[in-house]
């Protein structure tokens, strides 16, 4: 299970009014909706060691390494390969933004939390 989807099921399961909106938008338009107060939080990628933006709150959500399988001719013919990246020191950190300027509602502060929480958690 995705780790976003696994948060809101546990914030559900204790503020079952708890209501959340997933939107599909790209990091600049999550970005805008942060600034302008259309999105109470927002994931923000961002490379390790970069500061979150002064105006923004940022919490990095439960990182985990997921193992899959490819079954299909993909998997068999050897069209996909896996193999370590050439230079991994530049890493991208998700992180769980949200606007400094406004006080956070109960219900945003408490999603937050669980992803706090669960980030600190071992894998």
């Amino acid at each position: 299970m995705p780790p976003r989807i696994a948060v809101v099921r546990e914030s559900r399961a204790t503020r079952p009014v708890i209501r959340v909106e997933a939107v599909g938008a790209r990091q600049p338009d999550i970005r805008r909706g942060l600034t302008e107060g259309g999105f109470d939080l927002g994931p923000v990628p961002h490379l390790a060691g970069d500061d979150t933006p002064a105006d923004m709150e940022g919490t990095e959500p439960p990182r985990r390494r997921p193992d899959f399988r490819v079954r299909g001719p993909a998997g068999r013919s050897g069209a996909i390969t896996i193999r370590p990246l050439a230079d991994d020191t530049a890493r991208v950190v998700p992180t769980l933004q949200r606007r400094r300027a406004d006080p956070a509602p109960r219900a945003v502060r408490d999603l937050r939390a669980v992803f706090a929480r669960r980030a600190r958690e071992p894998a």
